[in-house]
Formats: C-alpha cells, sequence, structure tokens
C-alpha cells in the first residue's frame, strides 16, 4: 500500500529531534567561536557539525 511508505509520527519526530540536536551544536559552536574568530577556526569549528546535519538532512529526505 501506498501509505506503508509513509513515515508515521514517531520517526516524523524523531527526524525532526535529530535536525534539532544538529542545529544546536553548530549553534553552540558558533557561540564558543566569539566575535571576530578567524575564518579558518569557524571552519574547523563548523565542519563536522555541519557534516551531522547535511547526514540528518539526507536521511529525513529519503523518507
Amino acid at each position: 500500500m501506498a501509505s506503508d511508505s509513509l513515515p508515521d509520527d514517531r520517526e516524523i519526530a524523531e527526524q525532526a529531534r535529530r535536525l534539532a540536536l544538529a542545529l544546536d551544536v553548530i549553534e553552540a559552536r558558533l557561540d564558543g567561536l566569539g566575535i571576530g574568530a578567524a575564518p579558518d577556526a569557524i571552519a574547523d569549528a563548523l565542519a563536522d557539525p555541519v557534516r551531522a546535519f547535511d547526514a540528518a538532512v539526507r536521511e529525513a529526505s529519503r523518507r
């Protein structure tokens, strides 16, 4: 059935939670950098959290 392929409310809530957590990590990293941080420091601080967010988005878009 077509409805069998749709994510249920629990899956949607879990996807939203993963996306929100990934954004929280990005925000925390930005908060920790301070004003005037060097571009290299910003790139280093955000590389892993942005990859994690990207992975969460890709996973959510597959469903």
